[in-house]
């Protein structure tokens, strides 16, 4: 070994820890683009909460894979409670949920336009729709993260122009099982709520 580089080494070692240990810290983001029609004014406008699906072709774990349907619901469940902590007026879900099923009783999914036509047949204002595109748990470094992005957008019934559309990521490491997905999920619609209601 060149003993020029001797000195760094413990230079290098700190600096690859401190890499580490950052990479450890959970990080949040939450980004709102507000469109022309924007954001309802609290007890105005009425909001339909569609289920929520995770994109096709995300590589999922067969644990998260096993789980997909109850992410999925979770995930809806929370953006909803998002929507009434901002003060926004939310539909019943099994309102919803009676008509996306006979809607898409023959088909795989729900279609944005049938959302809107289930918005209009409940004099909803706006339709909230959600994907997750990110969520799984990888390796990175030395210790397991816990990695989730999902985008949300609210769209007008009457117009079919998306009002808002929010970008939800959070990263954290898994250290205590579900209750990091749990706690990932809760710190970012908390943070949605926030951020809806400036």
């Amino acid at each position: 070994m060149n003993k020029k580089i001797l000195p760094y080494i413990p230079f290098l070692v700190s600096f690859l820890l401190f890499l580490d240990c950052r990479s450890a810290l959970p990080r949040y983001e939450v980004q709102v683009t507000v469109g022309k029609v924007g954001i309802s004014q609290p007890g105005k406008d009425k909001y339909i909460v569609f289920p929520f699906d995770m994109a096709e072709g995300l590589q999922l774990k067969q644990a998260v894979e096993n789980r997909r349907k109850i992410i999925e619901d979770r995930n809806r469940e929370k953006a909803e409670m998002a929507l009434v902590k901002t003060g926004l007026t939310v539909l019943e879900r099994s309102r919803v949920d009676k008509l996306v099923n006979e809607m898409t009783f023959s088909k795989t999914g729900l279609a944005e336009s049938d959302g809107l036509n289930i918005g209009k047949l409940l004099n909803a204002n706006y339709a909230l729709f959600g994907k997750i595109t990110h969520y799984n748990v990888a390796k990175k470094a030395v210790r397991a993260h816990f990695i989730a992005e999902v985008i949300v957008k609210a769209v007008d019934i009457e117009t079919g122009v998306i009002a808002w559309e929010a970008i939800l990521k959070g990263h954290s490491i898994f250290n205590n099982g579900e209750q990091t997905l749990l706690d990932v999920e809760n710190t970012l619609y908390d943070r949605l709520s926030k951020k809806l209601k400036n």
